[in-house]
């Protein structure tokens, strides 16, 4: 697992305390990606109930959206408070207007 700061990893806590209390559940494949890329469990939560920033995914996954918090994108579900899978934020090109 990534090596947090003691602050930083404080306020992925408390953001992923939120998170839980708000009902938010990873699905088995979100866990394996974490797991695989190194995610801390604190951050995913965090990504997922307290983005930075969130934007619809589009049509071809309507009700989805991604959540990025930290580097961390969390595709979620809203309707059903579930993170769907996670991937590591990179932003290959700027959000469309429909996006922001």
């Amino acid at each position: 697992m990534a090596t947090l700061t003691k602050a930083h990893s404080d306020r992925q806590y408390a953001a992923a305390q939120a998170a839980v209390i708000a009902g938010w559940q990873a699905s088995g494949h979100a866990l394996a990606q974490a797991g695989a890329k190194g995610f801390h469990p604190f951050a995913v939560m965090a990504a997922a109930g307290a983005p930075t920033v969130a934007y619809p995914s589009g049509d071809a996954h309507a009700g989805q959206w991604r959540h990025i918090r930290d580097g961390i994108v969390a595709v979620v579900e809203p309707a059903t408070k579930t993170i769907v899978t996670v991937y590591v934020n990179v932003e290959e090109t700027a959000l469309r207007p429909d996006q922001l």
